[in-house]
């Protein structure tokens, strides 16, 4: 019963939050629990019975070359531990339920020899010295290590896990004062003190160092900013303002917005309609909700990092809003892959199916649409799988211009909000590691995501429908600053923090032309306009 829904929890976990999944013991101890069947299993065995070596070989060897296959072909992109971890688990349980029968086969004599069995006696401490010692010194060089450096790392790990199984498990396991009944009752207790204590610790001391991580101030405009910075865009000219401060190595602001504590937190909030879950299928009315008009938003979980800008755009504008997004299900009609995987997202068709029907049967007055590319998972093209990259990007291509030619025949108007600037950083570890100035965490787009935004225009183009463009918000030039003012843009590598996306709720309503700009006010020689219709000329605004 444990293995069984631990299984089933590791499996919905690992599609949700992995990182959570793969650290939680709820999700982990399927494992555990089918290595203790294991080993009620032998002990239920009469007298080691002895099996057919036609049974046992085959055993073990699958057994190991399942192990094998794990250590090969899962990768980073595979979401683990969900059911890929099967493979191992199962892998290994064969090889230890073949040895424990008296027929010995060749994975046996193998896994005797001398140097294996040391290695066996040494696992555990190779497994607790092997994490830090591969995390901090990569930590304290910032960059991947050498293929020298790992290798002389996982040597010291071997010194330091047969010194601390002779000095350390072996003396406590053997000693003879501490061979009483109630000692479990005893060490237990204590050892899981030290843990909490030290769990607490570490938490308070992570709050208080990450709480201020700079001494610097926000990072503000100067009087002149639309001369001095080429732009009427106050949010553009933040940007830029910000990529010059950090060239120019100012110090990171004190207080940032988000706390780096709350970094991963601040995503948009769904109000009850999180499509993630496949079966929900509802509808939840947001914005100014008693209004005659209707905005939808459609796409993935880069339209839902745009909530938090457009829910006050709606209020103010008078519209009521409907937010369809489902994460890693990117809008376009083409079938995609489950991530990691080569097996068809079906339940992504189905949401799509879906979506499309609510925005025909709701007529919406605006249709906005924003997804990352598609193009890096791989798609499903008349049932065959295409992970070519061109030829990913034709099909996705077609998806687009499919998908916008259906929204702009079932709405008034239908706008393409080009996607974010997937970064070549991170740079929520980059300002936690407590950075000299914000020179260190200036990072870039990546190329292949620059070229993949400008081909959703494109298609958007190819069919008349607007796009507004959302790199300056972002980027100034090929720099994309860490922290624009104090607040720190994205949340990850490519989603927004809700804080940001709210302080570009005016110049993302402007663009859409739903909202006026605050002043009349506009940079020489330069005319900003409005996203436009399918038939020309600019969009109405809101007063």
């Amino acid at each position: 019963v444990v293995a069984a829904a631990s299984l089933a929890w590791s499996a919905h976990r690992t599609g949700e939050t992995p990182t959570a999944a793969y650290f939680s013991s709820l999700t982990r101890a399927w494992e555990l629990a089918l290595g203790a069947l294991g080993a009620v299993a032998v002990a239920a065995w009469p007298a080691r019975r002895t099996l057919p070596r036609a049974v046992v070989e085959p055993l073990a060897l699958a057994g190991l070359a399942a192990v094998g296959w794990a250590c090969l072909r899962l990768t980073p992109a595979t979401p683990f531990p969900g059911t890929a971890a099967l493979v191992p688990v199962l892998g290994t349980l064969a090889v230890l339920l073949a040895g424990a029968t008296a027929t010995r086969s060749l994975v046996d004599r193998a896994l005797s020899l001398r140097a294996l069995q040391l290695l066996g006696g040494w696992s555990y401490s190779i497994y607790l010295w092997h994490w830090p010692l591969v995390v901090i010194p990569s930590v304290h060089v910032d960059r991947a290590l050498t293929l020298g450096e790992k290798i002389a790392l996982a040597g010291l790990t071997l010194l330091l896990a047969a010194l601390t199984t002779r000095l350390v498990e072996d003396p406590v396991r053997r000693a003879r004062g501490l061979a009483l009944p109630w000692r479990g009752l005893v060490l237990y207790p204590t050892t899981l003190a030290l843990v909490v204590s030290s769990a607490v610790a570490a938490g308070a001391y992570v709050q208080r160092t990450q709480g201020e991580v700079g001494r610097g101030a926000a990072i503000t405009l100067p009087d002149d900013w639309r001369r001095e910075l080429g732009t009427d865009d106050p949010a553009t000219a933040l940007v830029r303002a910000s990529a010059r401060a950090s060239r120019e190595g100012r110090a990171v602001p004190r207080r940032l917005s988000p706390p780096l504590t709350r970094l991963l937190d601040s995503t948009a909030d769904l109000a009850g309609c999180d499509y993630r879950d496949d079966t929900n299928r509802e509808l939840c009315p947001r914005g100014d909700q008693d209004a005659e008009r209707t905005v939808v938003l459609l796409g993935d979980s880069h339209a839902r990092h745009w909530i938090p800008a457009l829910e006050p755009i709606a209020e103010q504008a008078g519209y009521r809003a409907y937010y369809l997004a489902k994460p890693q299900c990117v809008p376009w009609l083409v079938t995609s892959l489950r991530g990691g995987t080569t097996e068809p997202f079906t339940a992504c068709d189905d949401f799509k199916r879906w979506a499309l029907e609510q925005v025909e049967r709701l007529q919406p007055d605006l249709v906005v649409v924003s997804s990352s590319p598609g193009t890096s998972r791989g798609v499903l093209v008349d049932g065959e799988v295409v992970d070519d990259p061109e030829e990913t990007a034709r099909a996705v291509r077609r998806g687009t211009t499919a998908l916008l030619e259906r929204l702009d025949a079932a709405a008034g108007r239908t706008v393409l909000l080009a996607d974010v600037p997937i970064l070549a950083d991170d740079p929520g570890p980059c300002l936690s590691s407590r950075p000299r100035s914000l020179r260190a965490c200036l990072t870039h787009e990546r190329p292949d995501h620059r070229a993949a935004a400008a081909a959703q225009v494109r298609a958007a183009d190819a069919v008349g429908v607007a796009s507004v463009r959302t790199r300056q918000w972002f980027c100034a030039g090929d720099d994309c600053p860490a922290v624009v003012g104090s607040t720190v843009p994205y949340r990850d590598g490519g989603h927004v923090t809700t804080q940001y996306a709210e302080q570009l709720a005016r110049p993302l309503g402007v663009s859409l032309g739903l909202l006026r700009r605050r002043s009349s006010r506009s940079a020489p020689g330069r005319r900003r306009c409005s996203a436009t219709g399918r038939r020309g000329g600019p969009a109405p605004a809101a007063p």
